[in-house]
């Protein structure tokens, strides 16, 4: 983008924006960096969500069908309590699985995408402020 630096007529004024703009993107880059650790935790844990929340929904319903026909006592507490963990082991696995789903991974690129843009738009902007700036010093200096 061509940016209109022309109207400047400072370098500390420059130097502000630029200071202001090199700062927006390092929140850029920090968010980016984080988004992609996430996209590689994710591919490198390797944990297939779908047969493990298949799995867990299995012992629950072998727990939920032999639980009440046991007789009262602390083996029917301990396969109680133990369902019960199941059960919130499999919300948290469908939680994940939304978290990490093949969307949610396309979102998360996608949105490495546009920040990477914002990035080097920023990187132009600096750069046509650092020109300005530096003309602006040089002219000073000549003066």
């Amino acid at each position: 983008m061509n940016y209109q630096v022309d109207a400047l007529n400072s370098a500390d004024d420059c130097s502000a924006i630029i200071n202001q703009a090199s700062l927006e993107r390092g929140t850029m880059e920090i968010k980016r960096n984080g988004i992609q650790h996430n996209l590689a935790t994710y591919s490198t844990s390797g944990e297939d969500f779908p047969s493990a929340i298949a799995y867990t929904v299995a012992q629950i319903e072998e727990a939920e069908i032999h639980v009440p026909s046991m007789p009262a006592g602390p083996l029917k507490d301990e396969y109680e309590s133990n369902t019960l963990k199941l059960k919130l082991k499999l919300k948290f696995l469908q939680k994940k699985a939304e978290e990490y789903g093949v969307f949610a991974q396309l979102d998360r690129q996608f949105e490495i995408s546009k920040l990477e843009f914002q990035m080097a738009s920023s990187d132009e902007y600096i750069t046509a402020l650092t020109e300005r700036r530096d003309f602006l010093i040089a002219n000073s200096a000549a003066a």
